[in-house]
């Protein structure tokens, strides 16, 4: 699994209910299986994270709202 070590920290191995996976073999020049896990949003549109990244405030709006919900879920 492929995480963004520079942007998150992995303080728990659970998966989070707001986690979908959506097998994204046909975006990825690949002869392997491409399965990625995370909020729906950011593995079904294709820009998500570059927007994110660009402090687009919708992308940016998003993604604290499921932190939010994500950091209360196993308290």
């Amino acid at each position: 699994m492929y995480v963004f070590h520079r942007y998150f920290v992995i303080t728990d191995g659970r998966l989070s209910r707001y986690w979908v996976a959506v097998d994204s073999t046909d975006h990825f020049d690949s002869d392997q299986r491409i399965i990625e896990f995370g909020f729906k949003e950011w593995v079904t549109e294709e820009f998500f994270y570059s927007k994110l990244v660009d402090d687009a405030k919708r992308e940016a709006d998003i993604f604290l709202k499921y932190k939010e919900l994500m950091d209360s879920e196993f308290r």
